[in-house]
This record gives structure tokens, C-alpha cells and sequence, in this order.
């Protein structure tokens, strides 16, 4: 690097792993590399999916070290006019991120933009030391962008620091028009349903109550083909898996993928489904990129009342909404949405709410604006 200065530097994480943090990161990266010239320092845990949330490990202890030190570096030799970072829900990021915006602020003296990709955000620093750290980096924060006012449980937060930035996808997973039309066309004419996850496979997504819903399923019809496709966080829990699908009968109607790095192998996937299911209750969900995916290729899909989930399944138009951990009511929506004209009808409105809420012409100007 020279020793010129830097418009902003992106102290946060990339992937891999391919979660949906560190995938939305690089995408507004990429929207902006155009306005700004960018540094980055990559904090990102490439077993992050293999450990348990906030817990502690000196390898990542030793990792965080090696990264803050080369923040203070960084923001001492530049002058960087904004820092771009991710703030995390547990009470290790906590401390973590109070550290790196004292530093951002009293030695650089840039602006920090911080993006929250979770939906309980603050609820671990209502009291005690928590509750210390949080009000001071809230009071270092010059932004904080959440993805939709439904996960804004900030009540302490002053509104003009307060942004909403919902997320977009990449380039490389969009539909065309024409790709949308024929598959609208094509798959009017089927009778049968390939019913796709797509997502870590983490048990709070949902998977098994999916696998217990298709269960019940088979009762009144077969018409159908599961497709599972994510990464495991373990090799034990994927081989559990497989032996639950050879135990509920379903073996010869699923097909299970593993991790799938290749954003256009991910795009051909959601233009073969017919139906996206994600009934997830996991804790720190806010809003999945993958629902917003599946509206992009006129998936209808199927979700829970969970977090943001709401604001962008309209319940009986693009898809259905259901009470989590509640596979008899799953079962019972697919059912409904294996009926062709019900399914052609959720969609198409499943495309346009893509177009209305989430495609870049709506979401690029909103991120300029931020880093104004």
C-alpha cells in the first residue's frame, strides 16, 4: 500500500465462510469501490461455523490481536474518513468492538459505521459491565445501520444515528426477466414440486422440521423432492441427518449437497425450485438473505414469525408464514402451495416484491446515502 490516504477502511469480515454477514459485507464492499478507495483488514474466523457463538478460544484470542494490532497501525499511518465495521450480539464481540471503536475514534478520528446483521441486538447489555460497555461504543458509533425497523430494539439509541439498509444479493445470483418468465411457464405444466433448504445447516433453521413436515406429507401425496443444501458444522451431524431421511422413509426423495461456494450453482438451484422453506427460530436471525433470493427467482417460500421474516413474506401472497417448531403446520402449506394456480399466482408476487424492496436500483442509493 502507499501512504496516501484512504477514503475507508472495512475492519470486519469476509468470506469464507459464506454466512450471511460476511456475504452482505462484500457486497456493499463491491457497491463502493467505485465512490471510495478502500482498505481492508479481515477479521473473519474461517471455523466460525464448527464453534458455538461467542465462545471463547485462544485461537481467536490470538487471531482479534493480530487484527487489532494492525487497526492501530492502520488508523495511525491513514486518515481514513470512515470506518466501516460489524458490530456481533455476543459479550466477547462486545468487548471486542468497544476496543476496536476506541481506537477507530482516538487515534484515527474517522467515522464509524456500524452494521448490525442479527435481530436481538443489545439484549445481552441491559445490566452490569454489559451495560457499561455497550452505552460507551454506542456513544463512539456515528451510524448504526439495521436491516428493517422490525429488529430495532435500541430504545436507548438517538434516532439520527439510527439508518435502515435492507439487504441485497449479488449479481451473479440475479434473475432475468426472461429466466423468470420461462421458468413460470415450465413449471406451470409439472405436477411435481422440488422443495429446496438452502442455508447453514444449523438445527435452529429449521432442517428437521422440514425432514418431520415431509414426513407427514407423504400421507397424502409424493409428488415432491427435498433438496438440502448448506454447510455442516460437523461431519457427526451431517451423518446423523442422512440416518433421520433413511429412518422417515424419504431416501429416495432427497438429496442432500453440502456446502455450495459457487453464488450461480446457488442461482440454478433456486430456478429449479418450486417451493423455499427456512423455518428457522434461530436466535440471531434477522433477515435471511436466502428468503430474499428465493423472491428474486419467484420461489414462493414458506418461513416463520421470526424476526424481519415477517415484513418480507406477506402471509398467503408470496408465501406462507407459520408458528416456529411447528412441522403439522408446515406440512399443511406445502400442501396448499402444491396446487399449480396457487403456486403461480405466490410466484409472481414473490418477483415482484424482489423488485419492489430488494433489487440494487432500490438498495444502492440508500447505501450512498449512508456514506455520505
Amino acid at each position: 500500500m502507499n501512504n496516501q490516504s484512504e477514503d475507508l477502511l472495512f475492519f470486519c469480515s469476509f468470506p469464507p465462510p459464506n454466512t450471511g454477514q460476511t456475504i452482505a459485507t462484500k457486497l456493499i464492499h463491491d457497491c463502493l469501490t467505485s465512490e471510495y478507495s478502500i482498505d481492508i483488514i479481515n477479521i473473519s474466523d474461517k471455523k466460525r461455523l464448527s464453534r458455538k457463538s461467542g465462545a471463547f478460544s485462544f485461537r481467536i484470542i490470538w487471531l482479534l490481536i493480530n487484527k487489532i494490532a494492525k487497526l492501530i497501525f492502520s488508523v495511525i499511518k491513514k486518515k481514513y474518513k470512515i470506518v466501516y465495521v460489524v458490530y456481533a450480539p455476543s459479550k466477547s464481540a462486545l468487548i471486542r468492538d468497544f476496543i476496536s471503536a476506541w481506537i477507530i475514534r482516538k487515534l484515527g478520528n474517522a467515522i464509524i459505521i456500524a452494521h448490525l446483521h442479527n435481530g436481538n441486538y443489545g439484549k445481552n447489555f441491559e445490566t452490569g459491565i454489559g451495560k457499561f460497555f455497550f452505552d460507551k461504543l454506542m456513544k463512539y458509533t456515528n451510524k448504526l445501520v439495521l436491516l428493517s425497523p422490525m429488529l430495532n430494539g435500541l430504545n436507548n439509541i438517538a434516532n439520527n444515528k439510527v439508518v435502515y439498509l435492507p439487504n441485497m444479493i449479488s449479481d451473479s445470483i440475479v434473475c432475468t426477466d426472461d429466466e423468470i418468465e420461462k421458468k413460470i411457464i415450465e413449471k406451470n405444466k409439472e405436477n411435481y414440486f422440488n422443495i429446496f433448504f438452502i442455508s447453514n445447516m444449523l438445527e435452529e433453521k429449521g432442517y428437521m422440521d422440514l425432514l418431520e413436515a415431509a414426513k407427514l406429507l407423504t400421507g397424502k401425496t409424493r409428488d415432491f423432492t427435498l433438496h438440502f443444501a448448506g454447510s455442516w458444522p460437523s461431519k457427526e451431524k451431517e451423518e446423523a441427518f442422512i440416518i433421520e431421511v433413511e429412518t422417515c422413509g424419504l431416501k429416495e426423495q432427497t438429496h442432500i449437497y453440502g456446502a455450495i461456494d459457487s453464488r450461480e450453482k446457488i442461482k440454478q438451484m433456486f430456478l429449479e425450485a418450486d417451493i423455499f422453506v427456512l423455518p428457522t427460530y434461530y436466535e440471531i436471525e434477522a433477515q435471511p438473505l436466502s428468503i430474499i433470493e428465493a423472491l428474486n427467482s419467484a420461489t414462493p417460500t414458506i418461513s416463520t414469525y421470526h424476526a424481519s421474516i415477517p415484513e418480507m413474506i406477506t402471509n398467503g401472497e408470496n408465501g406462507f408464514l407459520i408458528n416456529k417448531r411447528s412441522p403439522p403446520e408446515l406440512s399443511n402449506k406445502l400442501q396448499q402451495l402444491m396446487f399449480r394456480p396457487l403456486w403461480k399466482e405466490m410466484a409472481i408476487n414473490a418477483r415482484h416484491t424482489y423488485k419492489l424492496k430488494y433489487s440494487k436500483e432500490i438498495i444502492i442509493p440508500k447505501l450512498l446515502q449512508i456514506f455520505k
